[in-house]
């Protein structure tokens, strides 16, 4: 999504705006991780803070069962 895309690239502003535009913080990619699981495995930090405060389930796991 264009959510994932963001937060690879650690764009904190456009990660920002899709959010309040009712990006869904917890969708998942084909590999079953959430834009969650690719900021922090990018060390976007201000992005893990932002998804988190926007409701990104910190507890989910993806297809190979890692956690955020």
């Amino acid at each position: 999504t264009a959510l994932h895309f963001a937060s690879s690239k650690g764009y904190l502003r456009i990660v920002k705006m899709l959010i309040k535009h009712n990006a869904d913080p917890n969708a998942t990619n084909d590999k079953g991780n959430a834009p969650l699981h690719i900021a922090i495995n990018n060390n976007y930090f201000s992005i893990v803070d932002l998804l988190k405060r926007y409701g990104a389930d910190v507890t989910r796991r993806n297809a190979y069962c890692e956690s955020a």
